[in-house]
């Protein structure tokens, strides 16, 4: 109930308190619209303990925003493919908890990674807004594409994933005798993603990322209502595939290792959630400010448990209910005439649909700084021809369990792992006189290059094998 009443004061916090931050996951790349926190100091009249109370009052709100910020950023479309992800490595309902240990260790690790970045963030304060001005700031280089091109795929991959999260939704809510996969996903793509795409503001539709906070809630508690071990007379009793294979020593691990990825992705936008919380956009006196250091990690922190506990309950509750028969996305195991999962469909739907636009966004900001001049004839056809190519192979690519995990290994392994050890080694790399734990720090980080690198090409391998050559697996 504690867990409860701190989220609903956060949802509060979010929604009155700093409502121009709901565009916080809006882009992973594009520098974040900050907000600008007046100065009590200047005013003799005001005592210092009002000063204090303000100040304060106003720090904490906005770690309370951030915070549900950052969490909103994780929850979504990543967290619904998890039990399948468990399901590939084994169906024996024991191996849950060597699977929630598992994932609890991945999160573990990104949370830290995620906080690396908000280090280097606050060392190169103000000049990194984005994690491709930090990349620039550490390795002064201001040419290099490896950012944006991540940035590009990894958002090219996770809109690729919408769609089809939303054609098979809308195919099972309205029912294949009005409509079959491909009509809807030709229908959803040209009559509301393309509007969409093409707004000149997406302000408008920060409001439904609540619709996807709430969808996301309601489908764990969906899972759990309908699971078998809790509700002995559940429809879904027999509905599972139970105790016939463990595959834990072959390269299964990495398919849950990349869905996880996606699963706990916040961290393009790290840096941006570093400069939320400092409530100013350039201040040299922030530079020397350790308080808003602690903050972003009292945020990470709790931010990542909270999230690790509800991804960790939807992948039980869906793996201990269908076992091997996990779809890649959970929710297409259950049927449209079961209220509760047409409810939970019909949310996760308008989430997903709200937040295309968004991801879409920051992919084509990405092809614009990749390939384009940003001319507004030429962005208007980047637009037609992106959401063509993602409207295309959502026809002919079945699976969006596949999608997310090809996508978390490809790139989303690189962007949590791989780069911030990069930056970090880089950015102690000319300190001579280094600590007995600055030098274990880098050790760990070298270790971190090594897996993020092996997980990306051998996870992203798995992944291909897993849905289209599963017998070389031996699946």
């Amino acid at each position: 109930m504690r867990v409860i009443r701190i989220l609903c004061l956060l949802w509060v916090a979010e929604a009155f308190v700093l409502p121009q931050q709901l565009q916080l996951h809006r882009s992973l790349s594009v520098p974040l619209a900050l907000t600008t926190t007046p100065s009590l100091s200047s005013d003799e009249n005001v005592p210092n303990e009002l000063q204090d109370a303000a100040i304060s009052s106003t720090n904490n709100n906005r770690l309370y925003s951030t915070s549900f910020s950052v969490m909103k950023a994780m929850l979504g479309t990543g967290l619904l493919s998890l039990p399948s992800g468990l399901a590939a490595i084994s169906n024996d309902p024991s191996s849950l908890w060597a699977g929630c240990t598992f994932f609890s260790l991945i999160a573990a690790l990104s949370a830290y990674t995620f906080a690396l970045y908000g280090r280097l963030t606050h060392a190169y304060f103000p000049k990194a807004h984005n994690l491709g001005d930090l990349w620039q700031a550490v390795y002064a280089d201001k040419k290099s594409t490896l950012i944006p091109f991540s940035n590009f795929i990894y958002c090219f991959g996770c809109a690729l994933a919408y769609i089809l999260v939303i054609g098979d939704s809308v195919t099972s809510l309205i029912g294949t005798r009005w409509s079959n996969r491909s009509a809807s996903i030709l229908a959803v793509a040209g009559g509301i993603l393309w509007p969409l795409c093409n707004l000149q503001s997406l302000a408008s539709l920060a409001p439904l990322s609540f619709v996807g906070v709430t969808g996301t809630a309601f489908t764990t508690a969906f899972l759990a209502w309908r699971c078998p071990v809790f509700q002995p007379t559940s429809p879904y009793a027999t509905a599972g595939s139970f105790h016939t294979y463990n595959r834990v020593a072959s390269p299964a691990p990495l398919l849950l290792i990349a869905m996880s990825c996606v699963a706990l992705m916040a961290h393009f936008s790290a840096p941006e959630f570093y400069h939320a919380l400092t409530g100013r956009k350039s201040n040299q006196a922030a530079i020397k400010d350790e308080s808003v250091l602690n903050q972003f990690h009292l945020m990470t922190g709790f931010s990542y448990t909270v999230v690790t506990l509800i991804s960790m309950a939807a992948m039980a509750f869906g793996f201990l209910t269908f076992g091997a028969n996990a779809q890649g996305i959970i929710l297409n195991n259950y049927p449209a005439h079961d209220w509760g999962a047409k409810v939970s469909k019909s949310l996760i739907v308008t989430s997903v649909v709200g937040g295309f636009p968004f991801v879409f966004d920051a992919c084509r900001s990405a092809a614009l700084q990749l390939w384009g001049k940003g001319r507004e004839g030429e962005t208007k056809k980047v637009t037609a021809l992106l959401l063509s190519i993602l409207t295309g192979m959502a026809l002919f690519v079945k699976d969006a369990g596949f999608v997310i995990s090809f996508n978390g290994a490809l790139t989303g392994t690189a962007i949590i792992y791989t780069y911030p050890a990069l930056l970090y080694l880089k950015h102690t790399s000319k300190d001579v006189t280094r600590k007995t734990k600055d030098k274990l720090e880098r050790y760990f980080c070298k270790f971190l290059v090594g897996f993020g690198f092996a997980c990306s090409i051998l996870g992203a391998i798995t992944a291909v094998l897993h849905s289209y050559f599963p017998r070389v697996l031996g699946v």
